[in-house]
């Protein structure tokens, strides 16, 4: 969409700019992992990391006897943004935030963790070297840090954009005046009534 909106001799507005298209959005992922070789900063233990470990060895054909515990090792939430459209094998940016007491995330290696979308399924799998950036102020340690480029997408939300036979556009910020300029300016540019305003 690359209509200009002009509101005065001055003023000029992409409609892309100003609304956004009903089912073009984001969509929130989250999944629980684990990162290994951090340098004694990790969490020490704990229930929830020490069976994940547990549970990783045992995928792994290891079948440990005892509990295993280690500082390099911390239990994270991992979450990124599906983008719309998104397409199998497309890479995305990733977070990853310490919910134990970790107290550095620095130079750890988040292992194969699935992010799952808000219906419980699958959408991507996200992996890889952490980057810890500059913290903010007043905080001391690094417990949470970003891969770029560390989740590979599986599946796709089934949107079937091309198949609409209309659009349903919001304003960011609603105002029946803009509503109704917009209106004007895509029916004088397609040569008829094509659009309508049902409120701000």
């Amino acid at each position: 969409l690359s209509l200009i909106l002009c509101s005065n001799a001055f003023a000029a507005n992409r409609l892309k700019d100003i609304v956004t298209i009903k089912g073009v959005r984001d969509n929130p992922l989250i999944g629980y992992g684990l990162v290994i070789g951090l340098n004694g900063t990790g969490d020490g233990g704990g229930e929830i990391t020490n069976n994940s470990l547990k549970k990783m060895f045992q995928t792994l054909g290891l079948d440990p006897v005892q509990e295993v515990s280690s500082a390099n090792v911390a239990a994270v939430i991992v979450t990124a943004k599906l983008p719309p459209f998104g397409r199998i094998g497309q890479k995305m940016d990733v977070t990853v935030s310490s919910i134990g007491d970790a107290s550095s995330l620095a130079g750890g290696t988040l292992l194969v963790t699935p992010l799952k979308g808000g219906d419980g399924n699958v959408y991507a799998v996200a992996s890889g070297a952490m980057t810890v950036g500059g913290l903010k102020q007043g905080a001391k340690y690094a417990t949470s840090a970003k891969i770029l480029g560390g989740a590979s997408i599986e599946r796709e939300v089934n949107i079937a954009f091309n198949e609409k036979k209309s659009l349903r556009m919001s304003l960011k910020t609603p105002d029946f005046t803009t509503a109704a300029r917009i209106v004007k300016t895509i029916n004088e540019n397609l040569g008829g009534r094509y659009a309508n305003a049902s409120d701000s």
